[in-house]
């Protein structure tokens, strides 16, 4: 070794190492013993791989392997075990010469730490951004709620009602918002109550038809391109329609001064996005609006975001959007070119089994029960009460109860109830674990499920039992009446 690299193999904070073809430590460069705390004499003769991390050995023995074939490995990252027990990232570059090899380790443990620094810090500013966001929304919402109460309790206590409709509705309009941004965040989070079932896409969106045109307005042309034998898809259809209009109006919003929007369905082999052997349905929307840079592509998704001006959007569509799509199995995806609009496309997975009903909209007729008796469990006092009312007086027996076990002691006392409407999120038993319990015994009993957000209950399964619905908070007094009577199959007034 001449004079100039000894120098360098001494002073170089870079691990150096000479590796005999048996895999075994010949020579090593102080740097060992600054980084990494071993003395030569200790490393001399000991198997490389007694050093490397276990989850890396895999990629080291094939690096071998390669220099054994006589070729150069570059950027090999390896974590070696430091004399203390500790791991540390080193990228090797080694070089195979007659029977021994050459290499060269750099420490990237403190880039990668860096880099995790940074990483950290851009969540903690998302994490303010969305949780500010959902301050100035619910700030906003529960001042209208709460503003619009005191005015009601202001009047009623001087005997006056005049007005006091108009400031109701304006009330019930604030919880609407706020149920919606719920939702959002929920879908964000891939948290919202789905319930899956065999969707027409096709159908779904030939349905919204008559919805859309009024929405998007004269100057936008509207233009359906369903493909005919279109699969189906495992969905939750209220959601995708939602979904599809959050689409429709984000396009009409890109094109102020008009253009062309495009709903088109297909199927796609999972062979076009290399994810495995799987089919999806696809529904993309297309606009001729003024597009999206590469850099508004990459926050497009992102909860809060948004290109709209104060006021005219929270941000949460399209990440609604895309943690919809990834909840039921699928993604979502942006094509976008600045000044020639977009393409925003929902990838559902195929559904493959017998046809079911075809999605429908909820007829909102009131409907009546003709006594049968209802089992209500609800551990929030107050809505339990306004729940019992409102089913009293649709014409239903009812008995309720704030927890499971309750719950059993009253179906054991009698006499069993026609229907059990449960909260998923009950104290001790949960609302799933009920249902379970109480069907071994009456095996047929329909059951409304009533959830904030607690889907996992049923992540051993992705469709709703037999015989069950879901009914998301907050809901709507004639959404309560109407769930209950589709599932005793009451009759409407």
């Amino acid at each position: 070794m001449t004079g100039g690299r000894e120098k360098i193999w001494a002073i170089s904070r870079d691990l150096y190492v000479v590796l005999g073809r048996d895999g075994r430590y010949r020579d090593t460069n102080p740097a060992w013993q600054s980084e990494l705390g071993y003395e030569d004499s200790e490393l001399v003769g000991l198997d490389f791989e007694q050093l490397v991390h276990p989850d890396d050995l895999d990629r080291a023995r094939d690096a071998v392997s390669q220099m054994v074939d006589g070729e150069v490995v570059e950027d090999l990252e390896l974590r070696l075990r430091a004399k203390d027990g500790n791991y540390r990232w080193f990228a090797w570059t080694c070089v195979p010469d007659r029977d021994v090899v050459y290499g060269m380790g750099r420490d990237t443990q403190r880039r990668r730490d860096i880099d995790e620094q940074q990483r950290h810090a851009q969540k903690l500013e998302a994490l303010g951004r969305l949780t500010g966001g959902i301050a100035h929304d619910f700030n906003n919402i529960l001042g209208g709620i709460g503003g619009a109460i005191e005015v009601v309790a202001e009047r009623l206590d001087s005997g006056r009602t005049d007005g006091t409709r108009r400031l109701l509705d304006a009330a019930s309009g604030a919880v609407k918002r706020a149920a919606g941004l719920t939702h959002r965040l929920l879908a964000y989070a891939r948290q919202q109550a789905l319930s899956l079932s065999d969707v027409d896409a096709n159908g779904l969106v030939r349905e919204l038809n008559l919805l859309l045109r009024p929405l998007i307005g004269e100057q936008v042309t509207l233009d359906l391109r369903m493909h005919e034998g279109l699969w189906r898809t495992l969905s939750d259809a209220s959601q995708l329609e939602s979904a599809v209009l959050n689409l429709a109006i984000n396009a009409r919003d890109a094109m102020p001064t008009g253009g062309r929007l495009t709903i088109q369905t297909r199927n796609v082999s999972d062979t076009d996005i290399g994810r495995g052997r799987r089919d999806y349905v696809v529904i993309a929307v297309t606009d001729t609006g003024t597009g999206m840079s590469s850099s508004v592509v990459e926050k497009a998704f992102d909860p809060f975001f948004t290109t709209k001006a104060i006021g005219q959007g929270t941000g949460l569509g399209l990440s609604m959007v895309d943690g919809f799509a990834r909840q039921t199995g699928g993604r979502a995806i942006i094509e976008s070119t600045p000044g020639r609009g977009s393409t925003v496309s929902l990838w559902l997975p195929r559904h493959v089994g017998e046809n079911a009903a075809t999605h429908a909209h909820v007829d909102a007729a009131m409907v009546r029960g003709r006594g049968q008796r209802v089992l209500l469990v609800e551990d929030e006092e107050m809505l339990r009460a306004i729940a019992r009312e409102v089913l009293e007086e649709a014409g239903y027996q009812v008995r309720d109860c704030a927890d499971g076990q309750e719950a059993l002691r009253l179906i054991d006392a009698g006499p069993p109830p026609d229907l059990l409407v449960t909260d998923i999120g009950l104290p001790g038993m949960d609302g799933h674990q009920l249902a379970l319990a109480v069907r071994e015994s009456l095996r047929t009993l329909p059951v409304l499920f009533v959830t904030g957000y607690a889907w996992d209950a049923f992540a051993d399964s992705p469709t709703l039992p037999e015989g069950t619905a879901m009914l998301s908070k907050p809901f709507s007094v004639h959404a309560l009446i109407d769930a209950v009577a589709d599932l005793l199959g009451a009759t409407r007034a």
